[in-house]
């Protein structure tokens, strides 16, 4: 039975951490991430949390930021926006957590003052030092929120490459696959492409949510499927609704001993066969 084919989104929570690794574990967030939608003039209530591990306690600043992507790996850049801001209401601005305590929170939604499609903001934890001389310098986490208000900007795809071994001997079939957001760089759109590989024939499909994508942006997908096929076969990607093909050999799963075995009984016969028409060609001229 194929398993779900698991693509690695890296780029969610890429930059959220600023802080050196030694005190990146000082403040904690949950969930990273978060989708919702929201129908016309809808106003939506959700929280996060935000826990100190550490046994003093830290004074947090809270704020919201819009975000997008800078390049084709998945950067993020953040920035302020006043719409965004205004649409996306937290219950407090600052706060102090407790030793080992966790701070629950609140925000609300608020579609009809948010920008209409693709909407992308975060929020910002920064703890502030309590002492007047801090050592420690300011960590800053943050959970990003992946918004679609009314109605949700283009997601049509472009595959702009697909590369796929010829041979391929092992247990999977692998690529990498490079989707593209066709729409231009400034449009505010962004979205999750549905990414279907399909081996044929004969072959199973696999399905996945691919990695965010912004508009004009380009991301690279690496795929393996579990496999157990021999001779060639197509490797069709989808992606919403772009579609490529390519071709390879496979030698994948039991056939890696069966292909050998069938190859040396091939030969074994055929030398049979040759040996038996030579001997019978000497018969004839005796």
């Amino acid at each position: 039975m194929m398993r779900r084919l698991a693509v690695v989104v890296a780029v969610l929570a890429a930059g959220i951490v600023m802080a050196p690794t030694a005190q990146a574990e000082s403040l904690q967030i949950q969930p990273l991430q978060r989708q919702d939608e929201l129908k016309k003039a809808e106003s939506k209530k959700g929280f996060i949390d935000i826990t100190n591990p550490t046994g003093e306690s830290v004074t947090v600043k809270l704020y919201v930021n819009a975000f997008s992507q800078i390049d084709d790996k998945g950067n993020l850049q953040f920035f302020d926006n006043e719409q965004v801001r205004q649409g996306v209401k937290l219950d407090f601005e600052t706060s102090t957590i407790g030793p080992r305590q966790t701070l629950r929170l609140y925000f609300l939604l608020e579609g009809d003052k948010l920008p209409t499609g693709d909407v992308f903001a975060v929020i910002f934890a920064e703890t502030t030092p309590l002492r007047a001389l801090g050592t420690s310098p300011a960590v800053r986490v943050g959970s990003l929120l992946m918004i679609t208000n009314q109605t949700p900007g283009a997601r049509h795809t472009e595959i702009s490459r697909l590369s796929v071994p010829l041979l391929q001997i092992g247990s999977t079939v692998e690529g990498v696959v490079s989707v593209k957001n066709p729409a231009p760089v400034k449009s505010s759109t962004g979205f999750f492409p549905s990414i279907k590989i399909n081996i044929g024939p004969w072959g199973g499909q696999v399905e996945s949510k691919g990695p965010l994508i912004f508009a004009g942006r380009t991301r690279s997908v690496d795929f393996s499927v579990p496999s157990n096929q021999f001779g060639i076969y197509a490797v069709t990607v989808r992606a919403n609704d772009a579609s490529v093909t390519a071709y390879t050999f496979l030698i994948t799963g039991w056939w890696r001993i069966l292909a050998p075995l069938l190859l040396v009984g091939i030969v074994i016969i055929v030398l049979a066969l040759l040996r038996r028409r030579r001997h019978h060609s000497r018969l004839r001229f005796r």
